[in-house]
């Protein structure tokens, strides 16, 4: 027996059916006693678990030659999803934050910092008992099929819209779209189109200033985030609803892991199956041409899930600082430590 969101017991069979409903409604909120492999679900399964203690920091240091007054940090606080459960998480700061949301849902720790005096730093962290579930969504593309108006408008509205990083309405992006898309009708091999022409276009590159969906099909690399921006963007331009999910992922299979990086990857929404995970980057490998194609790994952490600029994050997805005049005064370090767990360690017996 299970638990849903609600506190109340249910079968298998009715968790299966919550979940889809959640997947659907791209809500978060997965509450359940302990996640169940999934054989007999036609849409998706679940499997290999991983128990994990992530510790996440945000270090702000004042490198300038005086002190610096009235910043804003923010940190997202990760979020259940359907493979990915949050069995315990702590604020680990001594200072109290104001939770709020942001326009796309998404739970953030907002605080107020006074002053960081001359060469000093601020360290911001939290600490989560995690248990991530590798997903696997069995997709038909005549369930996904040709029409847009099955897809739910409140998504549809909010998840092709324009954004700064994707410049939709530029013709460069407009004819690329048409170009990749062709003459399919059917929303799977649509998307499916655009994935294939991301990984031939990009190339993968180390983080910089990020680079806008135009300037990208320009130049051919880019971080995650910017395989990310591009797919987002030519997905939308074909009325295919998309959004981003921000998080860690470890590269090494056991033992602790630090991940200074970070990364990025997409969701797309299906008519009949909901959001759906897209991890170009990581496809971008010959041997993992389609294995990051609506699926996920246990070694992918989400921290965060929006659809573009946030009102606290900016186009950042884990954390953020505001303030007046803080450029090359402040320097910032991210960090997501993983820590093996067993399961009676991440406190499941």
């Amino acid at each position: 027996m299970l638990a849903n969101g609600l506190g109340q017991i249910i079968g298998r069979r009715e968790f299966l059916k919550y979940a889809i409903a959640l997947l659907a409604s791209g809500c978060a909120g997965v509450q359940v006693k302990e996640f169940e492999q999934v054989k007999e679900e036609k849409n998706f399964f679940l499997k290999s678990p991983r128990y994990t203690l992530i510790k996440y920091s945000y270090e702000i240091h004042n490198q300038s030659s005086e002190t610096i007054k009235a910043l804003e940090a923010f940190l997202s606080i990760p979020p259940d999803t359907v493979s990915q459960r949050i069995i315990d998480f702590k604020l680990d700061s001594t200072l109290e934050p104001e939770i709020v949301y942001d326009k796309w849902g998404q739970k953030i720790a907002h605080y107020r910092l006074e002053e960081i005096k001359l060469e000093s730093k601020i360290i911001l962290s939290w600490t989560a008992k995690t248990e991530i579930r590798e997903i696997k969504y069995n997709i038909a593309p005549k369930k996904v099929g040709y029409v847009f108006s099955s897809i739910p408008d409140p998504i549809f509205s909010n998840y092709t819209a324009d954004g700064c990083m994707y410049q939709l309405k530029n013709p460069i992006i407009q004819d690329k779209a048409r170009a990749i898309i062709g003459k399919e009708t059917n929303i799977f091999y649509k998307a499916r189109k655009i994935h294939d022409f991301v990984i031939d276009h990009m190339k993968p590159t180390s983080p910089d200033k990020w680079k806008t969906a135009p300037e990208l099909l320009e130049k051919g690399y880019g971080s995650c985030s910017e395989y990310t921006f591009l797919f987002i963007a030519l997905c939308r331009a074909s009325g295919i609803p998309a959004r981003y999910v921000g998080g860690s992922t470890r590269l090494e299979s056991g033992g602790k892991y630090n991940d200074d990086i970070l990364h990025r990857w997409a969701e797309i929404y299906f008519p009949n199956y909901g959001w759906i995970p897209v991890d170009v980057t990581w496809n971008d490998r010959p041997q993992a041409f389609y294995q990051y194609l609506y699926s996920l790994s246990n070694r992918h952490f989400t921290m965060y899930v929006g659809g573009g600029d946030s009102e606290y994050l900016g186009w950042y997805y884990d954390s953020n600082i505001k303030g007046v005049g803080l450029k090359g005064k402040v320097r910032v370090k991210r960090m997501a430590e993983w820590i093996p767990l067993s399961k009676k360690e991440a406190g499941l017996f």
